[in-house]
């Protein structure tokens, strides 16, 4: 994006074409979710710029392939309504992550990163696949939120255990 906008919106998006699951997002200004099942590669979101749940009654899926990157806000609808994030890479947080899930979903370990500034409000993480790992790899703050693996609940399926493995550099 250069300004931000709807995300279902063609004027949003640098040559006026809507995302692909083969693309690298970059969000510049603040963008709202307004459809279900949004696909992309991976996804940045700059400093002082949002992705949000559009005030619509509707829970929402968005696929990410890859890796998220967020320096600004990730936003679920503070009325409840969430944004589920079902997502194949790691998260880098450096911002603010409030009232949107995240499912690890594949065969492979993730990671959790996190800068001084980031914090996790009022989330759910799980992850798919009980052989593999959650790494947790900086201190990481996680404020009303809950690691489970209540799949069934979420997304209809079983209910899984998976592993944390939590460190830090900082004693």
């Amino acid at each position: 994006t250069t300004a931000g906008g709807n995300w279902s919106d063609n004027l949003t998006w640098i040559g006026h074409v809507a995302t692909a699951d083969t693309n690298n997002v970059v969000i510049q200004g603040d963008v709202d979710v307004r459809v279900d099942k949004v696909r992309c590669k991976s996804i940045a979101i700059n400093t002082n710029c949002s992705l949000s749940l559009g005030h619509i009654y509707n829970d929402f899926l968005f696929y990410v392939n890859g890796n998220i990157f967020n320096n600004g806000t990730v936003l679920g609808d503070p009325q409840g309504h969430n944004l589920s994030v079902i997502l194949k890479g790691n998260i880098i947080n450096n911002g603010l992550w409030e009232s949107a899930s995240v499912f690890f979903a594949g065969k492979q370990n993730n990671n959790i990163e996190m800068g001084n500034s980031g914090l996790f409000k009022y989330i759910y993480i799980m992850k798919e696949d009980s052989t593999t790992f959650l790494n947790i790899n900086s201190d990481a703050k996680f404020y009303n939120s809950f690691f489970t693996n209540d799949k069934a609940n979420k997304y209809g399926g079983e209910q899984i255990p998976y592993k944390i493995k939590i460190t830090s550099d900082n004693s």
